[in-house]
């Protein structure tokens, strides 16, 4: 008799986590992910007129030489990636010395 461990919703669930992994595979460290909107990040995306408020700080004097209108530089807005971590405990990872389950652990 074949025993369920999972149900049909949760493996779902887990089919959805490998996606996101698949696209944030590069990601390394925190705040490598770059996020889709403008932001406060270091990664240059873009430049956009200048409006009244805007910090002064981000406005390219180099663009304003060349065509007498201000531009600010829009950078990337970085963002934390959440990671969820499954970590096998069946008997399998018992064997080896360090066992297989210590060098998992140490991974977290």
């Amino acid at each position: 008799m074949t025993k369920i461990l999972f149900d049909s919703k949760f493996l779902h669930q887990l089919d959805s986590l490998k996606l996101v992994s698949k696209r944030a595979r590069k990601v390394f460290f925190q705040g490598e992910k770059r996020g889709g909107k403008p932001g406060s990040g270091l990664e240059f995306i873009d430049y956009r007129e200048y409006q009244v408020g805007d910090d002064y700080r981000y406005i390219d004097w180099h663009l304003f030489s060349r065509l007498e209108q201000l531009f600010v530089k829009l950078f990337a807005q970085e963002e934390n990636l959440r990671v969820h971590l499954i970590i096998d405990e069946s008997e399998s990872m018992s064997g080896g010395n360090p066992s297989k389950i210590d060098y998992a652990c140490q991974l977290v």
